[in-house]
């Protein structure tokens, strides 16, 4: 009988068959080996998976995304919900979004779809306060993180503007506890605020909406997207992303006329051109001081200074700019009589701005709807 080693033990998947007591128990190990060594690699891709996408489950002190996306700051962070619990926006991609991150909602869960930066997020509000951002860490880190500026320390913030002992502006803080400044993409800023002049917030909204899926449908060959008959398809299963300048530069007056724009639609068109071909240059304007950004803004047609303004603090991250709109207007003729004074917090003026506009406008809110 032959010798038999430790090392050719390690191969008896392959004994000769003159091994014959070792038959059985080598079919029987080599099913064994197959069948686990299979459920190993899937154990392995598992891992991979979770390793690249990963819900994160955060309290964010100072945060709140119902505040934000209701703020007028931004206008793609949309309030959404699954399929089959009501009227719904892209809903069948909210599911499949869910799915991808193995997540469910829960009672008295309130879902929000974020387009920005080229980017997609879902983010699930709960009833503690807590958020459900649904992407990687990766991602998280590198794009959202610097997105809703988390960073940056609020609760420093606030403890200055409250230093003024302003009665007016404390309320409105307590109010907006939740808000950020976003630091968005500066070209959709540009366009969004152009489009925003004499316009609330929810007209805003849908004329953006408006303007992304119609230069997407005319950039995209897919015979679903473009067909008339499939908008409810298009909307549930397909995101349009926010079109480059490039796109716009080259679409036509009806274009822009047919979306709704009005007399913007040409200010769009200009500002289009005017980035494409490098005349308004938003890496330059970004080096610049907030004043110097805001007098090279107003240059060009459609811009004038509470846009200009806009775009300084919420596409440029000048945070010392001070949008003045009817609502700002309102606020200093009535509770200051035409006298605020924000000197000693200059420097983040536009983020006691942004909590007096939403105490304001959310006081008053109904008259828009």
């Amino acid at each position: 009988m032959h010798e038999i080693n430790i090392n050719f033990l390690r191969n008896w998947r392959h004994l000769p068959n003159e091994f014959t007591p070792l038959l059985l128990f080598r079919d029987f190990t080599h099913v064994c080996f197959t069948f686990f060594g299979g459920i190993i690699s899937k154990i392995d891709i598992i891992k991979t998976i979770g390793a690249r996408i990963k819900t994160r489950y955060l309290h964010i002190p100072d945060f709140s995304i119902e505040q934000i996306a209701l703020s007028g700051q931004c206008f793609r962070i949309n309030k959404v919900q699954p399929e089959g619990t009501g009227k719904a926006m892209y809903c069948n991609r909210i599911n499949t979004l869910l799915e991808k991150h193995g997540t469910k909602c829960m009672i008295g869960d309130v879902l929000w779809g974020v387009h920005a930066l080229g980017q997609e997020l879902l983010i699930i509000q709960h009833l503690d306060g807590t958020h459900k951002f649904c992407c990687s860490e990766n991602e998280y880190n590198s794009v959202w993180i610097p997105y809703f500026d988390i960073n940056r320390d609020y609760a420093e913030i606030k403890r200055r503007i409250l230093d003024l002992n302003d009665p007016y502006l404390a309320e409105a803080i307590k109010f907006g506890w939740g808000l950020r400044i976003l630091q968005q993409d500066a070209w959709e800023v540009l366009i969004s605020f152009i489009i925003s002049q004499r316009n609330n917030i929810p007209r805003i909204k849908k004329l953006i909406e408006n303007l992304c899926l119609s230069a997407f449908r005319e950039s995209c060959t897919n015979p679903i997207i473009n067909s008339p008959e499939n908008d409810e398809a298009r909307n549930n299963n397909f995101l349009a992303p926010f079109p480059s300048p490039h796109v716009l530069a080259q679409r036509s007056d009806e274009f822009f006329t047919q979306i709704g724009l009005g007399y913007r639609a040409r200010y769009v068109k200009a500002a289009a051109i005017a980035v494409s071909n490098g005349e308004l240059d938003l890496l330059r304007v970004q080096q610049m001081q907030a004043c110097e950004a805001i007098d090279y803004l107003k240059k060009f047609s459609g811009i004038g200074d509470k846009v200009a303004h806009c775009i300084a603090l919420f596409g440029l991250r000048k945070l010392d700019a001070f949008p003045r709109d009817v609502w700002i207007n309102r606020i200093i003729a009535e509770h200051y009589n035409e006298d605020l004074c924000l000197k000693p917090i200059h420097d983040i003026a536009g983020v006691a701005q942004q909590y007096m506009f939403f105490f304001e406008r959310e006081q008053n809110r109904t008259r828009e709807l």
